[in-house]
């Protein structure tokens, strides 16, 4: 790192706890690095960049990924219910071994409870997540200029965006153009926006991935993507569920078929393409 220093803060601990309660092969360990820079200040040149690890190939961190992502889902969090309480009773099992038992908080037992939130608002955990507002600080955050009358200030500028939202002219919806029949580079379906490139031309159509080629749009303003099938997707992962269970999908090397047309439904579902040392990983996206 140029120009920068390194601390940290627990690896070592948590390294020896997990090897005296977990199996290695072999003599090495395999860590997963994440990092993102957080600024230290508006006025700084310097930034905090936070390292997560997380030891390669311990499935148990799959247990969390694998019930929350079932318990997103609109239709699998409510087939699927018991499949993810019963993960996330084994992942609550797990963070003494994972994290340590300090880490055994009122917020990891919570989690035994998500499944049945779902089922008492049969609604995924996004619809009733306090998530957005939470999220939402940030740009409240951002709204005071100094630190006198900050709450005067916010009421000040979100008085002046909604005065600004009112004032412009509205649209007329009724007279708005249909879109011209022919091809397309990009076109927005199902508040989802797919392309002819990349990062938006993969899509799902029930168990199979599509690389999109082309986008037509008739004179009714249907939409129909030439797409080329990916035909060699396996399983990232087999344990605690096989990923393609969550629609979760690897390939080395993309093997495509020859390209057929499909048409715009909502059954169709947006697929982010990540590029990993190797490999290729398909996700199909939620929302």
């Amino acid at each position: 790192m140029d120009n920068g220093e390194y601390l940290y803060i627990g690896l070592r601990k948590s390294l020896e706890l997990f090897l005296e309660k977990s199996t290695v092969n072999g003599n090495k360990i395999y860590l997963d690095i994440g990092c993102d820079g957080v600024g230290v200040a508006k006025s700084s040149t310097s930034a905090l960049w936070p390292i997560l690890a997380n030891v390669a190939g311990c499935d148990d961190v799959f247990l969390l990924h694998c019930a929350m992502r079932i318990l997103c889902d609109p239709v699998e969090c409510v087939q699927n219910n018991e499949l993810a309480s019963q993960l996330l009773v084994d992942f609550v099992a797990a963070v003494p071994k994972l994290y340590g038992l300090q880490n055994m908080t009122f917020n990891m037992h919570s989690l035994l409870h998500l499944a049945d939130d779902v089922m008492h608002f049969n609604a995924p955990l996004d619809e009733f997540s306090a998530f957005k507002f939470e999220n939402y600080m940030q740009h409240l955050k951002k709204l005071p200029k100094t630190g006198y009358r900050v709450l005067e200030q916010i009421h000040a500028r979100l008085e002046e965006k909604h005065f600004v939202q009112n004032f412009q002219k509205p649209q007329n919806v009724n007279n708005r153009p249909c879109a011209e029949p022919g091809l397309y580079d990009k076109v927005c379906v199902n508040n989802m926006t797919f392309s002819t490139s990349a990062p938006n031309n993969y899509v799902q159509l029930f168990d199979n991935v599509y690389k999109i080629q082309e986008i037509y749009k008739d004179r009714t303003g249907s939409t129909r993507f030439q797409v080329k099938k990916i035909l060699n997707l396996s399983d990232c992962f087999s344990n605690p569920i096989s990923s393609s269970d969550i629609n979760v999908f690897e390939c080395e090397k993309e093997t495509l078929s020859e390209g057929v047309f499909i048409n715009c439904t909502p059954d169709m579902t947006k697929v982010a393409a990540i590029k990993a040392p190797g490999k290729n990983i398909y996700i199909a996206l939620l929302h």
